[in-house]
């Protein structure tokens, strides 16, 4: 079993530009929020916007160029609202306290991180959590080799994975770079219930 595919994708969410009912512009929420704008060729933009919440970074989309995967395959005619947005990133920043902006304006940081979310809870090493069978119920599939459980999960929510016990090393450093990051269980549980609406 490939444990590195829980690195598929990366942090990007493709959005609304416009908040339909109170007509802002996700641009000035972003900005308020500390997130800053990327470089751009001159072509007409469309009016989606990738977002990128790990690097900080985000840019317009552009008619018939891809220029940034994304955090859950969302395609053009089903981006996330301002509001559903909004609501994951209500639960993201609070854990922005350690993380680095990136400062470069550079398209390619719209492609970094990974379509993950690490949850961090002493209960998760009870196998019997509720939060094992919630994930059970809502498909993700394990990538764990055998049934040891430790107190933190690896979930990506780009192909429905999860591991939480690896002795591989891309895992582990990822997992303590970031633990003091992580989200508890109903934070993820918040994240996902707005993404899951998304799933094709």
């Amino acid at each position: 079993m490939n444990q590195n595919r829980i690195f598929y994708g990366n942090a990007c969410f493709l959005v609304e530009k416009i908040d339909k009912e109170s007509g802002e512009e996700l641009a000035s929420i972003l900005e308020n929020n500390g997130f800053g704008g990327t470089e751009w060729i001159n072509l007409p933009k469309s009016g989606l916007v990738h977002v990128n919440v790990e690097s900080m970074r985000y840019g317009y989309t552009i008619n018939g160029i891809r220029i940034a995967s994304n955090n859950y395959d969302e395609v053009p005619n089903h981006p996330f609202t301002v509001n559903e947005f909004k609501t994951i990133w209500d639960v993201l920043k609070k854990h922005r306290i350690n993380k680095t902006r990136v400062e470069s304006r550079e398209r390619k940081y719209l492609d970094s991180g990974y379509s993950c979310f690490l949850v961090k809870d002493k209960n998760l090493k009870d196998s019997g959590d509720d939060f094992w069978t919630y994930l059970n119920n809502e498909k993700f599939k394990s990538l764990n080799n055998n049934d040891t459980s430790a107190e933190w999960v690896l979930i990506n929510v780009g192909n429905s994975t999860y591991i939480n016990i690896s002795e591989n090393e891309d895992i582990h450093s990822y997992v303590e770079d970031n633990l003091e990051n992580a989200l508890d269980c109903d934070e993820f549980k918040t994240i996902w219930e707005v993404i899951r609406i998304h799933r094709k």
